[in-house]
């Protein structure tokens, strides 16, 4: 396989004989996980180790149940046209780093199916654990007429996971890409939430401005960009193949966060929560608070992983 440029979407040019070897989606699947390793991918856009990876690359590519057996794996055989396809995929994968997310055009989150590309950062947030309805801060009753506010929606994926895990309540998502609004459009349109699921465009909770009056809301999520400038410089290419926007919080990854909790209490109901993923910034985080909010009441939620990862945040008042 000839090397393509890094960062290109081109496919290589191919040796004829170059896929002749590799003729069952066993030999694809172990050939990509060691191709994936040894070119240095990296991951955590959706997968997090290099067989999940692999096999989302491969069966998605081939339209395959993600669930075949081993025995199948070894039994289907692939023709000639099917094997560049996978080459050309997987160069894509290993030479121009780019995530399997936007090679697929699609991602998955807690089950769901949402489509993905350049426009908007790829769906995964820690925030996914806690939309659905026996997991719901602040909310009582999973079938009660509530407002939701998801704010930097980028795919729209946590508003829309929002809008399925609470069928009355209606959904506000807003970001300050245009980009990213018409891929959330799409993914909205496909769960068929038009008539629940409202797109603003903005920066942070000036997008409501032109809502009159603002509605009060019983539950803000928010996936904010807290990456801080040094961390952001040493992104991984896939990671910089998202958005900056989505990414980058400024100097110290609280840029975004700041005005945030200034100003969310003008739009949270008595009794509601803003919950807010921080990722690896939880210092800065907590620096930010002791200096300027210590005022706030601030609770750490769990997450699967056990990491301190997403922050819930009563009322001010």
């Amino acid at each position: 396989m000839t090397q393509a440029a890094k960062g290109t979407a081109s496919p290589p040019d191919y040796d004829p004989g170059w896929t002749q070897d590799l003729r069952s989606v066993s030999d694809w699947l172990r050939f990509s996980v060691s191709e994936m390793r040894r070119s240095g991918c990296v991951l955590g856009q959706g997968c997090l180790n290099w067989l999940d990876e692999a096999r989302w690359l491969v069966f998605s590519s081939l339209s395959l149940p993600i669930d075949l057996n081993e025995p199948s794996l070894e039994l289907a055989q692939l023709t000639e046209k099917e094997r560049h396809m996978l080459a050309a995929a997987l160069a894509r994968r290993t030479v121009g780093r780019e995530p399997t997310a936007y090679i697929l055009q699609e991602a998955w989150l807690r089950g769901f199916r949402f489509k993905s590309d350049s426009r908007a950062i790829i769906p995964r947030s820690f925030l996914a654990e806690w939309l659905s309805p026996l997991n719901l801060p602040a909310i009582q009753d999973a079938d009660a007429p509530v407002k939701v506010l998801d704010l930097c929606t980028g795919s729209g994926c946590l508003a829309i996971l929002a809008a399925l895990a609470l069928p009355n309540a209606e959904v506000w998502a807003t970001d300050i890409s245009a980009d990213a609004l018409s891929l959330a459009r799409e993914n909205i349109q496909d769960y068929g939430l038009q008539s629940r699921v409202k797109l603003l465009q903005g920066d942070g909770l000036q997008a409501l401005d032109t809502l009159k009056p603002k509605p009060a809301f019983n539950l803000i999520v928010c996936n904010p960009p807290y990456v801080n400038t040094k961390s952001y410089s040493q992104l991984p290419p896939e990671f910089k193949a998202e958005p900056g926007l989505a990414h980058h919080g400024g100097e110290d990854g609280m840029q975004f966060i700041e005005e945030l909790l200034k100003g969310y209490g003008a739009v949270l109901t008595q009794g509601g929560s803003l919950l807010l993923e921080m990722g690896h910034e939880l210092s800065a985080f907590n620096r930010l608070v002791d200096e300027d909010f210590r005022q706030l009441p601030v609770t750490w939620l769990e997450t699967e992983s056990g990491e301190q990862a997403v922050v819930s945040l009563a009322h001010p008042g």
